[in-house]
């Protein structure tokens, strides 16, 4: 049940639930950081103008991008983690780029204005400094 193209197909499983604290802050910051005026819920004194992000959303148990699988472990019917692993690289302004891996935790749907976006929300993992075992070294 994939494309060919870069076209995202998403899972049927979905669920609609309230967002966890961090995951919200996360979303109103991502919005934020786009030049977007949100209001979250949980600020005191806000604008009329502005308008509110809800604390629900839509949660996605997998999607399908570029022919590949990305499942989320909370609603993964997977047993294993292995397919929630993902590698990220990330352009720096020099023109390289660095790599982190992490855990897809969560797939959720932003809907703000006009606007759809389906994101991941990450648990990075820890990069790891020593030195490896001779068993890996080759």
């Amino acid at each position: 049940m994939y494309t060919g193209s870069g076209e995202v197909v998403y899972s049927r499983r979905v669920l609609v639930n309230e967002c966890e604290p961090g995951l919200y802050a996360a979303l109103i910051k991502w919005i934020r950081d786009r030049g977007f005026a949100v209001w979250s819920v949980t600020e005191l004194y806000h604008s009329g103008d502005v308008p509110a992000l809800s604390t629900q959303a839509r949660f996605y148990s997998f999607i399908f991008l570029r022919r590949c699988k990305y499942s989320a472990t909370r609603l993964s019917k997977a047993q294993l983690m292995g397919v929630s692993l993902v590698q990220v690289h990330v352009p720096d302004i020099d023109g390289s780029s660095w790599s982190w891996c992490g855990i897809i935790e969560d797939l959720v749907e932003l809907v703000f204005g006009e606007h759809r976006a389906v994101l991941a929300h990450m648990r990075w993992l820890a990069p790891w400094a020593g030195e490896p075992l001779d068993d890996w070294k080759d």
